[in-house]
């Protein structure tokens, strides 16, 4: 497994100053940005604890730093830390699943049972015996920017692997593309 530095890396090199634009076939395009002040809420670290120096760009810079580590994690809340762990261990397979996902308008009111994620969209990815679900959430109202709201993964031995798939609105890509934009300042 990764640290957490070395998924910050590949989190911020990856992911991070630029989008990702997906051409739907409905003539929408919808563009996903990843913040790096995201990060520690992607990875679900505000379930371990809710202090404001291990979340947002405080928990990026404190990782960043090597002064929270997967032990540290680990040692604060290891029921909390078993909850998030596959986040951790499969997050580095989130360029796999914007390039090559399959987009759906996200209906929380279709899940069973019931989910507590708001989210509009979502990226779901079958590869091997993962099942990648990322959800997403619209920037503003007036635009077409999403960002990412929850991030969770699923393995073959998972109950139900596909329920946040199941009964949601398949929209169809026609092109997607990764499109660079100027570095934002830390």
């Amino acid at each position: 497994m990764l640290t957490l530095k070395e998924l910050q890396d590949y989190y911020s090199s990856t992911l991070c100053d630029r989008y990702f634009a997906y051409h739907l076939a409905t003539g929408e395009t919808i563009k996903v940005y990843f913040y790096r002040e995201s990060f520690c809420h992607l990875l679900g670290i505000q379930h371990i604890t809710k202090e404001r120096p291990f979340l947002g760009l405080k928990g990026y810079r404190r990782i960043q730093s090597e002064k929270i580590t997967l032990k540290t994690l680990k040692t604060m809340d290891k029921r909390q830390y078993g909850y998030i762990r596959n986040r951790i261990r499969f997050l580095d397979h989130m360029d796999a699943l914007l390039m090559n996902g399959n987009l759906y308008r996200f209906y929380p009111d279709r899940v069973t049972p019931s989910t507590k994620i708001h989210a509009s969209i979502l990226l779901f990815d079958h590869e091997l015996d993962l099942y990648l679900n990322l959800f997403l959430s619209k920037e503003q109202r007036e635009n077409d920017i999403y960002t990412p709201l929850s991030f969770i993964p699923f393995t073959e031995k998972d109950h139900r692997p596909t329920r946040y798939q199941e009964n949601q609105e398949f929209k169809n890509i026609l092109s997607r593309e990764i499109i660079p934009i100027p570095p934002a300042k830390l």
